[in-house]
């Protein structure tokens, strides 16, 4: 009955969807033809279908509802059923631009007149120039001779008085307070999860978390989309979120790391192995892995997550002892 009221309530929200966008198709699976690697985690169908029509190259979608997960296609590849679902697959449609057609006129002007007059010249005086003597000054360069400036050579950043500097290291205290938030809960996250399967607690590396912030900080203002690092020697998992509120770092950290392991519904203990559907939840869990470092960047309405792993998980053949169930 609970799978049934899902079913009722997504169908709900595919009504919704704008007709003139995308058409879905229940329970169809356009397999292959990934626009990217890994998918894009969103809140709704509508969102996945958007999210295909601003990007470059998106053709058709595929969303799962169960973790909210949405692949972009540059094309529609192989159609397959699946039950049973829910999951759910679009065509971005794009409609024909329409032309208006005016006639042209053209205008006949008579051709311009001109009045020639005579040309006169004036001699005027050389300019004169006064010279001044011309003065230097010395001036300390900062890092050799600090004490001769205004403030003190113990910190520059901590000793600027004026209002701005003020607010630029508050913003700087801030990001660094906010990833510290971020991977306390995204510890204490996994290890919740992973206790579950019986994998001994991860703990928290300086030079993991340095790993995962400084790429989550490229992701946000460089990169701006989902692409995995491909740093040797760690496991990763990716999010985003998109929204205008202002950002919880501990409830973006839960949040991450619950769609990661909510993968767990797709997973097939009978067949233990690596799936793109099942990857996030394999590396949460992965027996093996010992270490954790996270990284979060917000900018521009968009939130990206980073978690590293050491060991990496998801190594084929090994998923039987790694990945266990409850």
């Amino acid at each position: 009955m609970r799978n049934l009221f899902l079913i009722i309530g997504i169908l709900s929200v595919v009504d919704s969807i704008l007709s003139q966008t995308c058409s879905v198709m229940y329970n169809v699976d356009f397999y292959g033809n990934d626009l990217f690697s890994i998918p894009t985690i969103v809140a709704e169908i509508n969102s996945c279908c958007q999210l295909c029509a601003i990007t470059n190259g998106c053709r058709a979608w595929t969303f799962l509802p169960l973790n909210r997960v949405c692949w972009l296609k540059n094309g529609i590849g192989s159609v397959k059923n699946v039950s049973p679902g829910p999951i759910f697959s679009g065509i971005v449609q794009y409609p024909s631009p329409s032309y208006t057609t005016f006639p042209v006129t053209t205008q006949s002007y008579p051709s311009p007149s001109y009045t020639t007059f005579p040309v006169t010249t004036q001699s005027y005086p050389s300019p004169s120039y006064t010279t001044f003597p011309v003065t230097t000054q010395s001036y300390p360069v900062p890092g050799t001779t600090l004490s001769t400036l205004p403030f003190s050579t113990t910190s520059i950043f901590s000793s600027f008085t004026t209002d701005s500097t003020t607010s630029t290291v508050q913003s700087t205290n801030s990001l660094d307070d906010c990833n510290a938030q971020f991977n306390a809960a995204a510890l204490e996250a996994h290890n919740s999860y992973r206790d579950l399967h019986h994998a001994p607690p991860l703990t928290l590396d300086p030079k993991v978390i340095d790993v995962a912030s400084t790429y989550a900080d490229k992701l946000g203002y460089e990169i701006k989309s989902l692409v995995h690092s491909g740093t040797p020697g760690y496991g990763e998992n990716l999010a985003v979120w998109y929204s205008s509120a202002e950002t919880d770092c501990s409830a973006m950290a839960r949040k991450f790391v619950k769609m990661w392991y909510d993968e767990i519904s797709l997973y097939n203990y009978n067949n233990p192995g690596f799936t793109k559907e099942t990857g996030h939840f394999t590396q949460v869990v992965w027996k093996s892995s010992t270490k954790l470092g996270c990284g979060i960047s917000i900018n521009d309405g968009k939130t990206f997550g980073v978690c590293n792993y050491t060991p990496p998980g998801n190594y084929i053949g090994q998923f039987a002892q790694n990945v266990l169930p409850k």
